[in-house]
């Protein structure tokens, strides 16, 4: 057993034991994330209040999104599309748009899982297949306010888009415009989406 199994073994086995204290359903699919230029091969799990992406590839990479901090999800051409209120760290670096496609599993269990209402009895908004941007107020825009300067809330844009490669071949998808970064996410086929960060 190499150290990715080990990792990936340990990891299961925790969330197992969890969800068996809380007497919580977990449900584990195999899945791609799509990040900076490729894709990582992992595990999506659902548990309790959490989802759970384990990289397999590299246990660093490895995070955890709280129900509640969940601003949007959208579900488009075998694709799942999660938008958090707050930045997650992955292998990519923090950012706040993930985009799953499920190798294995049932993408309506998934949308099942996020529809219940979290243990706090916070409701939770329904499934989409339309974009939903971020509601809530960047930290920055926070600041300038409390500073007196006045800064225009950046809201996401997205527009149908199509990735031309060279010497042939496309993919349709769409251009995702954030406050930090932009984002080409494919319909179908996470391997050829990209995300492009915006520095100064």
């Amino acid at each position: 057993m190499n150290f990715k199994q080990i990792t990936l073994s340990l990891a299961l086995g925790a969330l197992g034991s969890l969800a068996a204290f809380a007497q919580a359903p977990v449900k584990v699919q195999k899945a791609e994330l799509s990040i900076n230029f490729g894709i990582a091969k992992g595990e999506l799990i659902s548990a309790g209040d959490m989802l759970v992406f384990v990289d397999q590839e590299m246990a660093d990479g490895s995070f955890s999104i709280e129900k509640t901090n969940i601003a949007g999800w959208t579900e488009a051409d075998g694709v799942i599309t999660v938008s958090t209120v707050k930045p997650v760290k992955d292998r990519s670096g923090e950012r706040s748009r993930f985009a799953f496609r499920l190798i294995e599993g049932n993408s309506a269990a998934l949308a099942t899982w996020y529809r219940e209402a979290p243990k706090n009895g916070a409701a939770m908004p329904m499934a989409s297949t339309e974009t939903i941007a971020p509601v809530t107020k960047s930290a920055e825009a926070a600041a300038a306010t409390a500073a007196g300067v006045t800064k225009p809330e950046f809201k996401e844009k997205s527009y149908p888009a199509k990735q031309k490669r060279f010497p042939v071949g496309s993919s349709e998808g769409r251009l995702v415009i954030q406050e930090k970064q932009i984002a080409f996410e494919a319909n179908g086929d996470t391997k050829r989406s990209r995300i492009w960060e915006l520095k100064d």
